[in-house]
């Protein structure tokens, strides 16, 4: 084995002990005072100071100590908490900044006074507070946290990769307006509830609501209904017959007029015959061979043949 592939597995099983990673600075919060709230009140604005510095990711926020701060001023050998005594408090527990924060009541109103310091350099941040109700301390408190450490950061948002796939397949898939696909899909999407919409042709289109979270399933499956076309009229038993077309010599209305045109064609006939005979100036029709050579008009054609 090479030199470069000794130092290359070196490097992946001694990474962190060869380029540790940059400590964050330790930032050491006192429980809040008050010359006016009672301990109850106190310890929750305590917790809430926590939480607040907990959403600031650059920071190694370390447990507030057990004992008051004035106990602890006490021990530091001072007599005001002031940046000189903040920073030998920071030194004794290993921080590299201090946070004090105190609320004062002045004729009625309240008032929240923070003080940031740097325990290396005894650089000190003192914004001034703003009186408000007693129900405003922990609204106060928090305006009083950004004012010396910088808006909170806004925490990543979490992004999901959710399956929707629908039987049959081949559906198109909506996420609220948008077209994402053809099931079965895979889409990217941020913690929430969704409206989905699914359609395909010769299916009802279905749609749904699904919620995506790191706490809920990310796989979706639907199942869609095909559409029903409307069923024929059923046709009694014995209708059938009479509703098949007929040829039409087999109809009544052609025989009918048939005998009507043989009953004429008869009727012409006998009237012919009855008038055999029968003189009409000076000719006279026959219906016999025989008689033709006395009818003048056969006579007539002949002479002129």
């Amino acid at each position: 084995m090479n030199i470069r592939c000794i130092i290359a597995v070196a490097l992946i099983l001694f990474g962190k002990q060869v380029f540790p990673q940059e400590a964050k600075p330790k930032l050491l919060p006192l429980k809040v005072t008050s010359n006016r709230l009672q301990k109850e009140e106190l310890q929750s604005l305590t917790s809430q100071l926590l939480e607040k510095l907990q959403k600031y990711p650059g920071f190694d926020v370390l447990p507030p100590p057990e004992a008051d701060p004035m106990d602890l001023m006490i021990d530091s050998g001072c007599t005001d908490l002031d940046a000189e005594c903040l920073q030998n408090i920071g030194k004794s527990a290993g921080a590299d900044k201090v946070l004090y924060a105190e609320v004062i009541e002045e004729k009625g109103r309240f008032k929240i006074q923070i003080r940031l310091v740097d325990v290396k350099t005894g650089e000190s941040k003192v914004p001034e507070g703003e009186t408000e109700a007693k129900e405003r301390t922990a609204d106060l408190l928090a305006l009083a946290v950004e004012r010396v450490l910088g808006p909170e950061p806004k925490k990543a948002e979490l992004v999901f990769e959710v399956s929707i796939s629908t039987e049959p397949a081949g559906a198109d898939v909506y996420v609220g307006n948008d077209f994402v696909g053809s099931a079965p899909v895979k889409v990217r999407l941020k913690q929430g509830v969704y409206n989905i919409r699914l359609s395909r042709v010769g299916y009802e289109e279905k749609a749904e609501r699904i919620e995506v979270s790191k706490d809920k399933p990310l796989s979706f499956a639907f199942t869609l209904n095909p559409i029903e076309l409307p069923k024929p009229a059923a046709i009694p038993p014995g209708e059938e017959k009479k509703k098949e077309k007929k040829a039409f010599y087999k109809t009544w209305w052609f025989w009918t007029t048939v005998g009507v045109v043989v009953a004429g064609t008869g009727v012409g006939a006998f009237f012919l015959a009855q008038r055999h005979g029968e003189t009409v100036g000076q000719s006279r029709f026959s219906l016999s061979p025989d008689s033709a050579r006395n009818d003048p008009a056969v006579i007539r054609a002949s002479s002129v043949y």
